[in-house]
């Protein structure tokens, strides 16, 4: 465990940026807000018949995810954290 908070500490040394943390914090409030005020997982998700219900939860659970993902790839040189991740 101490190894694992140890690569977490020296990763959030090496690699933070307030705005993408500030963008991430936001998009996961617009997200919360847009699913209690619209009902999506009830509504639309729980609708979804069979195996595409499967495919309905990985978008609706990994799309904040992935913009972030793509704003950083897009905006800024950050290729080697985003498509490489080096563990030990």
């Amino acid at each position: 465990m101490k190894r694992i908070w140890q690569y977490l500490a020296g990763h959030m040394r090496a690699n933070y940026d307030a705005r993408l943390y500030g963008l991430t914090l936001a998009m996961l409030a617009l997200a919360l807000i847009l699913n209690y005020r619209y009902d999506l997982h009830d509504r639309y998700l729980d609708r979804i018949p069979g195996m595409l219900r499967v495919a309905g939860y990985m978008v609706y659970y990994s799309a904040v995810y992935y913009v972030v993902v793509a704003i950083i790839r897009f905006t800024q040189d950050r290729d080697a954290v985003v498509l490489t991740i080096a563990f030990g």
